[in-house]
């Protein structure tokens, strides 16, 4: 199986969709719009920022690598690969 970086943002916008509260959250702090979610997954810029969201939020993470039996190994690989990764100061636990 070829490792696709992309395939981790999508599951968390997928993961958001599912949580109102949380997507509302998402959409205020990115200033993107339901309808321009779709067209955004295309490019890395965003799925850096979709990645980016996450790492800021511990909770919302944790609750994301359970969901989708991931590790934070798996989503540091994703987020290096992607453009703009600087996560020297990102801690995850797991």
């Amino acid at each position: 199986m070829t490792f696709d970086p992309r395939a981790i943002p999508s599951d968390m916008i997928l993961f958001l969709a599912q949580r109102p509260e949380d997507f509302g959250q998402f959409l205020a702090a990115t200033g993107l719009g339901p309808s321009d979610i779709k067209d955004a997954l295309d490019k890395p810029e965003t799925l850096a920022g979709i990645m980016d969201y996450f790492l800021q939020n511990s909770e919302l993470m944790q609750e994301f690598l359970k969901a989708y039996t991931l590790s934070p190994r798996d989503i540091l690989k994703s987020r290096m690969s992607l453009p703009g990764a600087n996560l020297g100061d990102v801690v995850l636990s797991h």
